[in-house]
């Protein structure tokens, strides 16, 4: 039941993905609230059910954004798997240590996109993008990182359908 409210969460994600945090961006900056969900299911959830959150989130993504399909799905489901594996190794009801691995996500994130537009040269300046989008996109996904997991938190106790 509690990947089921966990999907659920990860379909408005990609909604919001999708519609509205395109105009949102700070800069050239955007947040990627997909990413945060996969990171909460890779701290909270099984190994394999983060792993297959991020690559259908990551999929879905792809799919809605139009980019090289199976991008997204490769680095979210890497951050999937990597975030579970870590997940007995922090103390991850710390909004300080949640905010840190979050922004180590989405640098990772950041090296997985960078290795795959050198591989395909679908951007000619990697360095241009890296410091424009992925490092102050790290710091905006770490400052709302943590306040969608207490969302998140919330919406799971005080959902109706309970174990």
């Amino acid at each position: 039941m509690r990947g089921l409210k966990i999907g659920a969460i990860l379909c408005g994600a990609i909604i919001l993905q999708t519609t509205v945090l395109p105009y949102l961006r700070i800069k050239e900056a955007g947040l990627d609230l997909i990413l945060i969900v996969v990171v909460y299911t890779g701290l909270y959830l099984s190994i394999s059910r983060a792993t297959l959150f991020g690559f259908l989130g990551g999929l879905a993504e792809d799919i809605f954004s139009g980019f090289l399909l199976g991008s997204n799905a490769l680095s979210k489901t890497v951050i999937g798997f990597l975030t579970a594996s870590l997940e007995r190794k922090i103390y991850k009801e710390n909004f300080i240590m949640q905010a840190i691995l979050v922004f180590l996500a989405t640098i990772l994130n950041g090296i997985i996109f960078s290795l795959i537009f050198l591989t395909f040269r679908t951007q000619s300046s990697v360095g241009k993008h890296w410091w424009t989008v992925n490092v102050p996109g790290a710091f905006y996904n770490s400052v709302v990182g943590p306040l969608l997991f207490f969302i998140i938190k919330w919406i799971e106790r005080h959902s109706r359908f309970r174990k």
